[in-house]
């Protein structure tokens, strides 16, 4: 049984005390996104469709591919103007160059092993399509201290942060693995983030969200410097023309 389909779970639910998370990751897809305008987005492990109502106004269509049942049942409540696909990061079951932006928000943690899904993203996008991947940074500033004081440094390989009674791992990744990873595929990096900066459970007592919110606004794109946060945002591009780098592969 896939974790999402788990009866006793609500991912709805488990959003409903996160409006911060929520707002961070909205006002990342938005700086990210700025002016471009596509026709075709792919939202990849889109649960019941959180995010397709912001994706839709940079696309003129949104496809969203889950692997749980129970999400792609919830998406025609949640999303209705999304097309639904069952399928995952590793396989999406979308036509090769068919799409022109691809967005994989909260995928990453699990998935430790991230070639096959950028793999897969870039077959999918078309030459100059935009990918958006966020990751959870093993590398964030709380990590980055307690290993300081441990004197260890932080490995670049993912590191688990749990493992359920389904056994869906949940990682998190070192920022420069998962940039070398999408620069080996082929991807140009353009812009970079840090996200949900002020999670802390003290700081959403003491502040109100519209107050982080606002302070997250300001502080996503110089705290990406510092790889400060818990979540990492990255906008990615496919070339519009292949390059004879050896980079990519004769099967795409």
């Amino acid at each position: 049984m896939h974790y999402y389909d788990d009866p006793d779970f609500s991912y709805p639910a488990f959003w409903n005390d996160r409006e911060y998370e929520h707002g961070a990751e909205i006002l990342a897809i938005q700086k990210l996104l700025g002016a471009i305008r596509v026709d075709t987005a792919v939202d990849i492990g889109g649960g019941f469709g959180r995010l397709v109502d912001c994706i839709s106004h940079y696309a003129r269509r949104v496809i969203l591919v889950e692997p749980s049942e129970v999400q792609r049942k919830l998406v025609t409540r949640f999303a209705p103007g999304a097309i639904i696909k069952d399928g995952n990061s590793e396989e999406t079951g979308l036509p090769t160059k068919s799409c022109d932006l691809v967005v994989m928000i909260r995928v990453a943690h699990h998935v430790p092993n991230l070639e096959d899904s950028l793999h897969e993203a870039y077959r999918i996008l078309k030459p100059g399509g935009h990918l958006i991947l966020e990751f959870a940074n093993s590398a964030n500033f709380k990590s980055r201290l307690r290993h300081f004081l441990r004197f260890r440094s932080v490995p670049l390989l993912p590191t688990p942060v749990s493992v359920r009674e389904v056994n869906i791992p949940f990682v998190n990744h070192h920022p420069a693995s998962v940039m070398g990873m999408i620069r080996q595929e082929g991807f140009t990096i353009q812009k970079t983030l840090s996200a949900s900066n002020f999670r802390s459970p003290l700081l959403k007592k003491i502040f109100k969200v519209g107050t982080l919110l606002g302070m997250e606004r300001f502080l996503q794109r110089p705290l990406s410097t510092l790889r400060f946060g818990p979540s990492i945002f990255i906008l990615a591009r496919r070339p519009a023309t292949l390059k004879s780098t050896g980079l990519y592969k004769s099967t795409r």
